[in-house]
Protein backbone atom coordinates (compact mmCIF):
# COMPACT_ATOMS: atom_id res chain seq x y z
CA UNK A 1 0.00 0.00 0.00
CA UNK A 2 1.47 3.43 -1.03
CA UNK A 3 1.07 7.07 -0.20
CA UNK A 4 1.73 9.11 -3.31
CA UNK A 5 3.41 12.60 -3.28
CA UNK A 6 2.32 14.59 -6.70
CA UNK A 7 4.63 17.29 -7.58
CA UNK A 8 8.24 16.79 -8.00
CA UNK A 9 7.30 12.89 -7.93
CA UNK A 10 4.75 12.19 -10.41
CA UNK A 11 4.29 15.58 -11.92
CA UNK A 12 6.78 17.48 -13.20
CA UNK A 13 7.84 20.68 -10.91
CA UNK A 14 8.28 22.82 -14.24
CA UNK A 15 5.74 22.17 -17.11
CA UNK A 16 3.62 20.04 -14.48
CA UNK A 17 3.35 17.22 -17.28
CA UNK A 18 3.75 13.65 -16.17
CA UNK A 19 7.27 12.34 -15.22
CA UNK A 20 8.92 9.55 -16.96
CA UNK A 21 6.95 6.12 -15.24
CA UNK A 22 5.03 7.86 -13.74
CA UNK A 23 1.40 6.88 -15.29
CA UNK A 24 2.77 3.57 -16.06
CA UNK A 25 3.46 2.96 -12.08
CA UNK A 26 -0.17 4.10 -11.19
CA UNK A 27 -1.49 2.18 -14.01
CA UNK A 28 0.44 -0.86 -12.08
CA UNK A 29 -0.72 -0.14 -8.93
CA UNK A 30 -4.93 -0.11 -10.17
CA UNK A 31 -3.97 -3.12 -12.62
CA UNK A 32 -2.64 -5.22 -9.42
CA UNK A 33 -5.31 -3.90 -7.14
CA UNK A 34 -2.70 -2.48 -4.65
CA UNK A 35 -4.68 0.01 -2.77
CA UNK A 36 -2.75 3.59 -3.09
CA UNK A 37 -3.87 7.39 -1.66
CA UNK A 38 -2.46 10.76 -3.86
CA UNK A 39 -1.70 12.79 -1.07
CA UNK A 40 -0.43 16.51 -2.46
CA UNK A 41 -0.08 19.43 -1.13
CA UNK A 42 -1.23 22.02 -3.61
CA UNK A 43 -2.94 24.60 -2.23
CA UNK A 44 -2.71 26.65 -5.60
CA UNK A 45 -6.20 25.37 -7.52
CA UNK A 46 -9.35 23.58 -6.27
CA UNK A 47 -9.31 21.53 -9.12
CA UNK A 48 -5.93 20.08 -9.02
CA UNK A 49 -7.85 16.47 -8.36
CA UNK A 50 -9.57 16.99 -11.57
CA UNK A 51 -6.42 18.17 -13.53
CA UNK A 52 -4.06 15.27 -13.02
CA UNK A 53 -7.55 12.87 -13.97
CA UNK A 54 -6.97 14.62 -17.08
CA UNK A 55 -3.36 14.31 -17.36
CA UNK A 56 -4.47 10.65 -17.19
CA UNK A 57 -4.05 9.34 -13.80
CA UNK A 58 -6.40 7.17 -12.29
CA UNK A 59 -6.96 6.85 -8.61
CA UNK A 60 -9.70 6.04 -5.57
CA UNK A 61 -8.11 7.91 -2.82
CA UNK A 62 -6.79 11.24 -2.78
CA UNK A 63 -6.06 13.78 -0.01
CA UNK A 64 -4.90 17.74 -0.23
CA UNK A 65 -4.26 20.00 2.99
CA UNK A 66 -7.39 22.16 1.64
CA UNK A 67 -9.56 19.41 2.47
CA UNK A 68 -8.62 19.49 6.06
CA UNK A 69 -8.29 23.13 6.52
CA UNK A 70 -11.87 23.57 8.02
CA UNK A 71 -10.76 21.25 11.08
CA UNK A 72 -8.10 24.10 11.91
CA UNK A 73 -9.40 27.46 10.86
CA UNK A 74 -12.34 29.54 12.13
CA UNK A 75 -12.77 33.47 10.68
CA UNK A 76 -10.71 37.10 10.51
CA UNK A 77 -7.72 35.43 9.03
CA UNK A 78 -4.55 36.55 6.45
CA UNK A 79 -3.32 34.19 4.19
CA UNK A 80 0.03 34.70 2.51
CA UNK A 81 0.32 31.99 -0.27
CA UNK A 82 -0.94 33.98 -3.25
CA UNK A 83 -4.13 34.64 -5.20
CA UNK A 84 -5.79 31.48 -5.71
CA UNK A 85 -5.30 30.20 -2.27
CA UNK A 86 -6.55 33.57 -0.98
CA UNK A 87 -9.51 33.37 -3.14
CA UNK A 88 -10.52 29.67 -2.33
CA UNK A 89 -10.38 30.85 1.32
CA UNK A 90 -12.40 34.22 1.28
CA UNK A 91 -15.40 32.03 -0.22
CA UNK A 92 -15.65 30.40 3.36
CA UNK A 93 -13.60 32.73 5.63
CA UNK A 94 -13.62 36.87 5.90
CA UNK A 95 -10.24 38.03 5.44
CA UNK A 96 -8.55 40.49 7.41
CA UNK A 97 -5.29 42.05 7.24
CA UNK A 98 -5.11 44.61 10.26
CA UNK A 99 -5.66 42.45 13.54
CA UNK A 100 -6.39 38.77 11.88
CA UNK A 101 -7.27 35.67 14.22
CA UNK A 102 -5.37 33.56 12.21
CA UNK A 103 -2.22 33.45 9.75
CA UNK A 104 -2.68 31.05 6.55
CA UNK A 105 0.57 30.29 5.00
CA UNK A 106 1.62 28.50 2.08
CA UNK A 107 3.94 28.70 -0.85
CA UNK A 108 4.67 32.18 -2.34
CA UNK A 109 7.62 34.54 -2.99
CA UNK A 110 7.90 36.49 0.50
CA UNK A 111 9.99 40.00 0.80
CA UNK A 112 11.07 41.48 3.72
CA UNK A 113 7.76 43.67 4.00
CA UNK A 114 5.46 40.13 4.15
CA UNK A 115 7.92 39.08 6.68
CA UNK A 116 7.39 42.10 8.98
CA UNK A 117 3.52 41.60 8.59
CA UNK A 118 3.57 37.98 9.67
CA UNK A 119 5.76 38.73 12.62
CA UNK A 120 3.61 41.58 13.84
CA UNK A 121 0.44 39.32 13.23
CA UNK A 122 1.66 36.80 15.36
CA UNK A 123 3.43 38.80 18.19
CA UNK A 124 -0.56 40.49 18.15
CA UNK A 125 -1.64 37.17 19.35
CA UNK A 126 -2.62 35.62 15.25
CA UNK A 127 -1.80 32.16 15.17
CA UNK A 128 0.10 30.35 12.46
CA UNK A 129 -1.52 27.71 10.01
CA UNK A 130 0.82 26.43 7.41
CA UNK A 131 -0.29 24.83 4.89
CA UNK A 132 2.27 21.96 4.53
CA UNK A 133 5.97 21.46 5.79
CA UNK A 134 7.52 21.57 2.65
CA UNK A 135 11.33 22.19 2.62
CA UNK A 136 11.81 23.46 -0.52
CA UNK A 137 10.16 24.30 -3.86
CA UNK A 138 11.48 24.62 -7.70
CA UNK A 139 11.04 27.71 -9.98
CA UNK A 140 12.42 27.81 -12.74
CA UNK A 141 15.38 25.06 -12.31
CA UNK A 142 16.18 27.46 -8.84
CA UNK A 143 15.27 26.14 -5.26
CA UNK A 144 13.82 28.34 -2.83
CA UNK A 145 12.87 28.08 0.76
CA UNK A 146 9.07 26.46 1.17
CA UNK A 147 6.51 26.39 3.86
CA UNK A 148 8.48 24.40 6.47
CA UNK A 149 11.78 26.77 6.55
CA UNK A 150 9.68 30.21 6.26
CA UNK A 151 7.25 28.08 9.61
CA UNK A 152 10.46 27.45 11.48
CA UNK A 153 11.76 31.03 10.87
CA UNK A 154 8.78 32.36 11.99
CA UNK A 155 8.83 30.25 15.11
CA UNK A 156 12.39 31.59 15.89
CA UNK A 157 11.78 35.07 15.39
CA UNK A 158 8.77 35.17 17.52
CA UNK A 159 8.64 32.45 19.55
CA UNK A 160 5.11 31.71 18.37
CA UNK A 161 4.48 27.69 17.51
CA UNK A 162 2.71 26.62 14.96
CA UNK A 163 0.43 23.87 13.29
CA UNK A 164 0.60 21.67 10.06
CA UNK A 165 -2.37 21.03 8.24
CA UNK A 166 -1.15 19.09 5.30
CA UNK A 167 1.99 17.13 4.85
CA UNK A 168 3.72 15.76 7.45
CA UNK A 169 1.37 16.31 10.13
CA UNK A 170 -0.22 13.06 11.96
CA UNK A 171 -4.01 14.42 11.14
CA UNK A 172 -3.36 14.67 7.60
CA UNK A 173 -1.63 11.29 7.36
CA UNK A 174 -4.21 9.97 9.52
CA UNK A 175 -7.02 11.10 7.33
CA UNK A 176 -5.00 9.36 4.25
CA UNK A 177 -4.13 6.45 6.21
CA UNK A 178 -8.32 5.85 6.84
CA UNK A 179 -8.80 5.73 3.72
CA UNK A 180 -6.61 2.26 3.21
CA UNK A 181 -7.85 1.04 6.50
CA UNK A 182 -4.61 -0.33 7.92
CA UNK A 183 -1.68 1.03 10.16
CA UNK A 184 1.39 3.13 8.86
CA UNK A 185 3.45 0.35 9.00
CA UNK A 186 2.20 -1.27 6.04
CA UNK A 187 1.88 1.63 4.01
CA UNK A 188 5.03 3.16 2.16
CA UNK A 189 5.24 6.91 1.48
CA UNK A 190 6.72 8.13 -1.90
CA UNK A 191 8.02 11.13 -2.32
CA UNK A 192 10.94 13.97 -3.70
CA UNK A 193 11.13 15.96 -0.63
CA UNK A 194 12.93 14.02 2.05
CA UNK A 195 12.54 16.19 4.74
CA UNK A 196 9.19 17.85 4.17
CA UNK A 197 7.14 14.49 3.29
CA UNK A 198 9.90 11.50 4.23
CA UNK A 199 10.67 11.92 7.85
CA UNK A 200 7.86 12.92 9.30
CA UNK A 201 6.31 9.36 7.26
CA UNK A 202 9.01 7.38 8.85
CA UNK A 203 8.22 8.82 12.49
CA UNK A 204 4.88 7.27 12.28
CA UNK A 205 6.51 3.96 11.03
CA UNK A 206 5.81 4.47 7.21
CA UNK A 207 8.38 2.69 4.80
CA UNK A 208 10.10 5.66 3.19
CA UNK A 209 10.57 5.95 -0.98
CA UNK A 210 12.71 8.57 -2.07
CA UNK A 211 12.87 9.70 -6.22
CA UNK A 212 15.24 11.81 -7.64
CA UNK A 213 12.71 13.60 -9.67
CA UNK A 214 12.40 17.02 -7.81
CA UNK A 215 14.00 18.46 -4.96
CA UNK A 216 16.57 16.10 -4.64
CA UNK A 217 18.78 16.35 -8.21
CA UNK A 218 21.33 13.32 -6.91
CA UNK A 219 22.35 11.14 -3.72
CA UNK A 220 25.12 14.11 -2.44
CA UNK A 221 22.46 16.06 -1.39
CA UNK A 222 20.53 13.40 1.02
CA UNK A 223 21.65 14.19 4.49
CA UNK A 224 18.73 11.77 6.33
CA UNK A 225 18.57 8.20 4.66
CA UNK A 226 15.03 6.81 3.59
CA UNK A 227 14.50 2.86 3.24
CA UNK A 228 14.97 3.36 -0.18
CA UNK A 229 16.09 5.07 -2.95
CA UNK A 230 15.09 5.37 -6.72
CA UNK A 231 16.02 7.45 -9.75
CA UNK A 232 12.33 7.58 -11.02
CA UNK A 233 8.98 5.54 -10.40
CA UNK A 234 11.01 2.55 -12.60
CA UNK A 235 12.78 1.91 -10.21
CA UNK A 236 9.85 0.61 -7.89
CA UNK A 237 8.64 -1.08 -11.13
CA UNK A 238 11.60 -3.53 -11.70
CA UNK A 239 11.34 -4.72 -8.45
CA UNK A 240 7.57 -5.71 -8.43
Amino acid sequence: MYFIDVQGTLISDTDKTPLPYALEFVEYLNKNNIPFVIVTNNTKRDDFKEYLYKLGFKFKYYLDPLMVLDDKLSDEVAVFGGENLKNIISKKYKLNYKNPKYIVLSVDKYDAEDYSKMIEYLLNGAKLIVMHKTSIYVSDNKRYPAVGAIAEMLKYATGCEYEVVGKPSFDFYNQARKFLNTDFQNISMISDDLIGDLMGAKELGMKTILTLTGKIKNKNEIKTNPDLIVKNLKGLLDVK
